[in-house]
């Protein structure tokens, strides 16, 4: 939990990671416990996948520089 405490991380102690508003909203998602938010929460996780908006992924992509969820698989074009 180190985005919501005082532990300090390369990545998530950036100050462009969150917002004052994001992390005051973000500390209190957290405070709040729900049996079904528990268990996204758990998913997400277990799968890798971060917990937010496809805005807030968005720009976690951009500020990382890279992919983080993974996209369509697609069908190889047949060669002529």
């Amino acid at each position: 939990m180190a985005h919501a405490s005082s532990i300090k991380d390369e990545i998530l102690s950036r100050q462009t990671w969150l917002e004052e508003s994001e992390f005051n909203g973000y500390r209190e998602f957290l405070r709040y416990e729900d049996k079904d938010t528990g268990a996204f929460i758990r998913k997400a996780t277990s799968t890798g996948k971060p917990v937010g908006t496809a805005e807030f992924i968005k720009r976690l992509e951009k500020i990382l520089e890279r992919d983080i969820l993974p996209k369509k698989a697609r069908r190889p074009k047949k060669e002529k």
